[in-house]
């Protein structure tokens, strides 16, 4: 992009009249005789230049891209902005940094001598291209997400216990590793290979990643381990050993194994208060199930529920992997339950819900020959159909309806209380012909 060019791309967005649109310029290479508006409200796109001789930035630009500088020396920042990408420095010399950002990304940083880092930064920092911590300090009381994934020893790194999440992609070990006290936040460690690699403090309570685990022999979790856990690259459960109990009301956890194909020899906790992802079990051989998960429960891949007997309470459960009514054939269903998806459900024939059902995900069908739902169904997504013949429709929906495939309307009656309509396969016109039919929620018609 030439400068004349990316002038007459700043002058049509100028015309245009909106300070909130993006300036996109990411083909300009140089800013010497660029004007910039005074004011861009939103984002601003200059990831070609390799230079800031001649760029003047807007005070207001809350969403900054400039990828492809070398060097930032003489730059002058807006003093708060939200998103700032600086991927393509590979030197801090000359650096002055906003005094607060949301989300700061120096990934092309290989050291992190000399670097300052802005007072504030409220979500995110990215410094993934760094090797060592060695001169990294983190700005006081920092709450949000820190990436280190090129990160290879622990040694020099120092955390706060008000750090969110922590992402340590690449250490093989976690020698060297302090945390605080009283960290909580959560601990991604997906490089470790071997469990005897793990080394946390009894204190520790926050939530662990470790999907590079393919075994779980040599893994002790600390002993007052309450936070969520990651095993989805788990395929032996051998000497796995789970806490009692997880998760609190303030606290809800992740329990994950999504590659696990066979559930015989897994002790899952007695209570969870959160959510349980099973999605890779092909068979419910040896599947004990607690009574309650104050959570969802994914079981995505059965094919068959032949042998399951689930919770007693589940907030959500999914059951995507099954194919027909018959797949659900002597499952009971507890009649607490409120939420269910089946998108895998070609046909709804043999399908018995329970009245307790207020949220139901069908995505799957392509006819609602044979579907029956309960009258008190509040939200329904049916995006797999492209005609509502045979469909009758809860007079009771009052939150969301999902039908984004339909292609026709022709015969459908729509519930008078649903408070939003999704149809967006549906031709305008035959949303208008809708909208006519029912000017009283007209306007929630999408």
């Amino acid at each position: 992009m030439t400068i004349q060019e990316a002038n007459t791309k700043v002058q049509e967005w100028i015309d245009a009249g909106n300070k909130n649109a993006p300036l996109i310029l990411d083909g300009l290479t140089s800013a010497e005789g660029l004007t910039l508006p005074k004011s861009v409200g939103a984002v601003l796109d200059l990831n070609g230049l390799t230079s800031v001789v001649g760029l003047n930035l807007p005070e207001t630009v809350k969403w900054l891209y400039l990828n492809g500088l070398n060097s930032a020396e003489g730059l002058k920042f807006p003093k708060k902005i939200q998103i700032l990408d600086l991927n393509g420095l590979r030197s801090v010399m000359g650096l002055k940094l906003p005094e607060d950002v949301g989300c700061l990304s120096l990934n092309g940083l290989t050291s992190a001598d000399g670097l300052n880092l802005p007072q504030k930064v409220e979500m995110m920092i990215l410094l993934n291209g760094l090797t060592s911590a060695k001169g990294l300090t983190l700005p006081d009381n920092f709450g949000g997400k820190l990436y280190l994934n090129g990160l290879m020893s622990a040694i020099d790194l120092q955390v706060t216990d008000t750090v969110k999440e922590l992402h340590l992609d690449s250490l093989s070990s976690t020698n060297g590793l302090t945390l605080p006290k009283n960290f909580t936040g959560w601990l991604n460690l997906d490089g470790l290979k071997y469990a005897k690699a793990l080394n946390l403090p009894d204190n520790y309570l926050g939530g662990l990643s470790l999907n590079g685990l393919a075994s779980a022999v040599g893994l002790t979790l600390p002993n007052n381990f309450n936070g969520g856990l990651s095993l989805n690259g788990l395929t032996s459960l051998d000497q796995l050993i789970l806490p009692k109990e997880m998760g609190e009301y303030n606290n809800k956890v992740t329990l994950s194994f999504s590659k696990l194909r066979c559930a015989k020899g897994l002790v899952l906790p007695q209570r969870i208060i959160g959510d349980i992802d099973l999605n890779g079990l092909t068979s419910t051989d040896g599947l004990i199930l607690p009574e309650s998960i104050h959570g969802d429960l994914g079981l995505n891949g059965l094919t068959s529920v032949v042998g399951l007997t689930l919770p007693r309470v589940v907030r959500d459960i999914r059951l995507n992997g099954l194919k027909s009514g018959a797949d659900l054939a002597g499952l009971i269903l507890p009649k607490e339950y409120t939420t269910i998806y089946l998108d895998g459900l070609k046909e709804a024939d043999g399908i018995v819900f329970p009245r307790s059902f207020v949220w139901i995900s069908l995505n799957g069908l392509t006819s609602a020959k044979g579907l029956e739902l309960p009258e008190i169904v509040e939200a329904l997504s049916l995006n797999g159909l492209t005609s509502p013949a045979g469909l009758t429709l809860p007079k009771n929906i009052d939150h969301s309806l999902y039908l984004n495939g339909l292609t026709s309307a022709e015969g459908l009656t729509l519930p008078e209380s649903v408070d939003e309509i999704h149809l967006s396969s549906l031709p305008e016109s035959e949303k208008e012909v809708l909208r006519r039919r029912h000017p009283e929620f007209a306007h929630k018609i999408t």
